[in-house]
């Protein structure tokens, strides 16, 4: 099992990629993934070649735009969903030329979706929504298919995988698009092949307590297009992105999960948290052995 670890581990907020790899780079792990909580700068493919040799993904708002984006390749607004889609080529562009083998992207959302900016210095994540009321999910789920019909085509061509992460959450439940077992299956009625998915351990955890379906069905079912497993540790009440630590919920679905590539992504991790999760996956892996 390769272990690689998120950008996204280093700091809080809106972060420069360059401190990120530079504060990376030495971690004994296969490979990076290019993560979305990055602000933009002139030459960022340029530094990811000189600073790291190993194996990289790339995630969603990777690399970022110029001007602030929410990336919704489900909006019922045609430009919010065409700059989405526009964006998410450049990604796939980037991520063909660094030789990344898979980019994730987020499903969109089934309601209205802004940058949540005021919570970027603190440990909130991106985004705020409209009321639930507004919500039309089976209209946005057909533009979140031909989105991805249009992305699975374009990343063919590039010789990059495609992957959508799995949705879930306690705090801002059903605002996500792919959250259950019946949104996969319908996914995959849809669009049969050319697709992965990036299987987030926390975020499926909350979507099945929230929709009331058994986690290892989802995994049985779906396991075989798993191609990435996002890995982090919380309380159960949110998602905190935190470090491993020892007695974790997710050290035992590392070992159930063995030979698929694990992501650890967290948030503002310092040196000896990284190190300690690196270890709790290794001897995960090795008792799965």
């Amino acid at each position: 099992m390769e272990i690689f670890i998120s950008t996204t581990c280093f700091g809080t907020g809106n972060t420069s990629l360059k401190a990120a790899l530079s504060y990376l780079k030495d971690f004994d792990v296969q490979g990076l993934e290019l993560g979305s909580t990055h602000c933009w700068e002139e030459n960022l493919e340029s530094e990811v070649g000189k600073m790291w040799g190993g194996q990289i993904f790339t995630h969603n708002y990777f690399p970022p735009a110029r001007e602030d984006l929410v990336i919704d390749i489900a909006s019922d607004d045609d430009d919010v969903r065409n700059s989405s889609i526009s964006h998410a080529q450049i990604c796939i562009d980037v991520a063909s030329r660094l030789g990344a083998n898979l980019y994730t992207i987020h499903p969109g959302f089934a309601t209205s979706a802004s940058l949540d900016t005021a919570g970027w210095g603190a440990r909130q994540f991106d985004f705020k929504f409209s009321d639930s009321s507004a919500i039309k999910r089976s209209q946005r789920a057909m533009h979140m298919y031909g989105s991805l019909k249009k992305l699975i085509s374009y990343a063919t061509q590039r010789d990059v995988r495609l992957a959508v992460e799995t949705q879930g959450s306690i705090t801002s439940p059903n605002v996500s698009l792919l959250e259950t077992i019946e949104d996969f299956n319908e996914l995959f009625n849809e669009i049969p092949d050319g697709l992965m998915i990036n299987f987030n351990l926390a975020h499926t955890i909350f979507a099945a307590h929230i929709h009331r379906f058994q986690l290892d069905e989802f995994v049985e079912q779906f396991r075989d297009r798993f191609a990435a497993v996002e890995i982090s540790h919380n309380d159960g009440k949110g998602d905190q992105h935190s470090p491993l630590v020892p007695g974790s919920f997710a050290l035992d679905w590392i070992a159930r999960l063995k030979d698929i590539p694990i992501i650890l992504e967290f948030r503002d991790a310092s040196r000896y948290e990284i190190e300690t999760s690196i270890s709790l996956a290794r001897i995960a892996i090795r008792a799965a052995a």
